[in-house]
């Protein structure tokens, strides 16, 4: 059996899963090849298809695959949002693969039926690396880690990540902790992303912020992960929440918001959630209503300043029972359950 690997990527987190696809089957001597999405497929000759999108787009391409092959696709939250208003009888043909029960009751009330929830894939090669740990604590001392794509052209959706209000909380922290670092990895450059936070919402970045842009390589990743005191995510939306898993791969202890996807697999450190609600956005893909998640950047500050006086037997306690919990969203696990739905 030949499998093709169909990559609709923006998100470093997609490309993960990707490659959790590729070192199973080299492991396991299945045949496969990738192709970016528009490309070429036949089926006769590339056998199934596993399409894995973070933003589905375009119908006549879904609906190529569809009519002319058997596969999967493996949706996002942003992807099932965006099929809210586009043809839904071609999910009805292809099986649909989500990532977290959160998204699949989204994606049922979008009118889209869900064959199974498989999460995403981190790799077992994604591991903790106490060295670049080190060069980083030494080179940064004490810091608070946050990271998200953040689209440039869709800032407004990516309210959703709740970057204003972790800013917010940090001012909070930091009076308390003056000398503690903030570490944004994200797309922007520190200027152009203190202009666009003030210009749309209104909140001055905070001095002690280092941005690094995304796309570094993986091992410098880790190191920061593996180095910082906290990994912070903020989001009032996410479907999965992947660099929440990462971080607990890493022994990063975790605060996160305890509303979304996240609290389905997330261990560290819950913020309260006030209420939730359908907000809608203008984006480049048309009008889109994200399901989310209020809390007060207050509650954020403190559940931050009481993971960082946390007692140190305590925290190991944490990260060693999150690092076992991302030790289930290996390829060796996961993989499989995705081929098992594609018909025969």
């Amino acid at each position: 059996m030949k499998y093709t690997l169909i990559a609709h990527l923006y998100a470093p987190s997609w490309k993960r899963t990707i490659t959790g696809f590729v070192n199973y089957f080299v492991e396991n001597a299945i045949s496969f090849k990738c192709i970016h999405e528009y490309e070429y497929y036949d089926y006769e000759k590339d056998g199934p298809f596993i399409y894995v999108t973070t933003a589905v787009t375009d119908w006549k391409y879904r609906k190529y695959l569809s009519d002319h092959g058997k596969g999967i696709f493996k949706l996002d939250i942003e992807g099932i949002y965006i099929v809210k208003t586009l043809e839904k009888e071609i999910y009805y043909k292809t099986p649909v693969v989500v990532n977290s029960e959160f998204e699949k009751r989204e994606a049922e009330l979008s009118g889209i039926k869900v064959a199974k929830v498989i999460p995403h894939i981190l790799p077992k090669s994604f591991q903790p690396n106490e060295r670049l740990g080190k060069y980083y604590r030494e080179k940064f001392k004490d810091y608070v880690l946050w990271v998200s794509q953040l689209p440039p052209w869709d800032w407004k959706a990516n309210e959703r990540k709740g970057f204003p209000e972790f800013i917010e909380a940090m001012r909070m922290v930091l009076e308390r902790y003056p000398k503690l670092k903030v570490i944004i990895i994200t797309s922007y450059e520190k200027d152009e992303l203190a202009n666009i936070l003030w210009r749309e919402s209104k909140v001055k970045m905070i001095d002690k912020a280092y941005v690094i842009k995304i796309g570094i390589p993986t091992s410098e990743l880790i190191g920061l992960y593996s180095g910082a005191r906290l990994f912070v995510c903020s989001s009032r939306c996410e479907g999965f929440g992947f660099p929440v898993l990462e971080a607990m791969r890493c022994r990063c202890p975790v605060v996160y918001i305890n509303g979304h996807a996240v609290k389905e697999f997330a261990v560290g450190f819950p913020v309260p959630v006030e209420y939730d609600t359908y907000v809608r956005f203008s984006t480049c893909y048309g009008p889109i209503k994200f399901h989310m998640f209020f809390y007060d950047p207050k509650d954020l500050a403190e559940m931050i300043i009481y993971a960082l006086t946390e007692k140190k037997e305590v925290i190991e306690d944490i990260v060693e029972e999150a690092y076992e919990k991302s030790m289930e969203f290996i390829e060796d696990r996961l993989v499989p359950l995705h081929l098992e739905l594609i018909p025969q």
